[in-house]
């Protein structure tokens, strides 16, 4: 017999990619919309350079996500690799339903049948999506400024930096949780923030900072994939990749403050606004459907390797006990 908590946490997940299903339809649609408004014909694709791009967002989210199961495993819960990740990527298609609530739903819910409480799995996912956050910031505010943008553009860059890292700060983070354990008189338990500590925050600042790298690598591969030969920039074209690392990190950040699903339309305008300047209004419109396509992809082609080699190597220990 299925219990009804088995089955009602099976009917969420079904409403869940289906309203994952028809958010991406839309940025899909969107996307080629806005690809057939500009003259591509002078642009070139080279699939070789495509796929590259495509390894490396791959990549990038592996990383972010491999930050997540080590704040999982200081939480007291060592989880094996493809069950966090497939988690991990199946959050990130989550954004594309409206609310950030989807995406934290999406990732608590399928850890449940390892036996992970919700209230380890909502911490965790909190702490390291604003490392994420502040780690891209600062980021992108050293290419600003490596790139002589104004000083108003960096310091915003470097603030939003300061204000999303300033909550992870250990012994504040216990604090306030302690605070609202206490408002709940009892009912919140908070013994698993014995694991966080400075080092897991260094750990999450080394491996969101290696994310945002290979994302930037990433549209750089694009930008290569998709301008002609002749066009192309020297690899070492310091400009290009100071551009490519602003635009990459900076991008995200703004779409994930705007609160829009998948920062919908905000992500582009940052890519255009600052590619534009160097390869040109219609490449750079190229440019920012198309990462939006190559993270689509990603996140898609992540969440089906994982979930199947979760099922395909699912201990039994998972099943019916508790992880020791």
């Amino acid at each position: 017999m299925i219990s009804k908590k088995r089955f009602g946490v099976f009917l969420f997940k079904i409403f869940a990619l289906i309203l994952v299903a028809i958010g991406i339809a839309s940025f899909v649609q969107s996307a080629m919309r806005e690809l057939h408004r500009e003259d591509v014909s002078k642009l070139s694709l080279h699939p070789f350079w495509i796929l590259a791009s495509l390894l490396f967002c791959t990549m990038g989210l592996v990383a972010w996500g491999s930050f997540w199961r080590s704040a999982l495993s200081k939480f007291g819960h060592p989880l094996p690799v493809a069950p966090v990740l497939g988690s991990y990527f199946l959050g990130h298609l989550g954004k594309y339903v409206p609310g950030k609530a989807m995406v934290i739903l999406l990732r608590s819910s399928s850890l449940l049948r390892y036996h992970v409480p919700i209230s380890v799995s909502v911490v965790s996912v909190f702490l390291e999506t604003l490392i994420m956050m502040a780690s891209g910031s600062t980021l992108g505010g050293i290419a600003l400024a490596l790139h002589n943008a104004s000083t108003s553009m960096v310091g915003m860059a470097l603030l939003f930096a300061l204000l999303a890292a300033t909550p992870t700060a250990p012994p504040l983070m216990k604090r306030c949780l302690t605070w609202i354990a206490q408002r709940r008189k009892g009912a919140l338990n908070i013994a698993f923030l014995i694991g966080l500590d400075w080092k897991l925050i260094a750990v999450g600042w080394g491996k969101s900072s290696l994310g945002w790298l290979l994302t930037i690598v990433s549209l750089w591969c694009l930008l290569r994939g998709i301008l002609p030969t002749e066009s192309n920039r020297s690899l070492f074209d310091s400009e290009l990749w100071l551009a490519c690392g602003s635009a990459a990190t900076l991008s995200v950040v703004a779409g994930f403050v705007s609160m829009l699903p998948g920062g919908a339309g905000v992500r582009e305008y940052i890519l255009l606004l600052s590619l534009a300047p160097i390869i040109g209004n219609g490449p750079a419109l190229v440019a920012a459907v198309g990462m939006r396509l190559v993270s689509l992809a990603s996140e898609t082609i992540g969440y089906v390797l994982f979930t199947w080699a979760s099922h395909r190597n699912l201990s039994t220990k998972y099943n019916g006990a508790s992880p020791h």
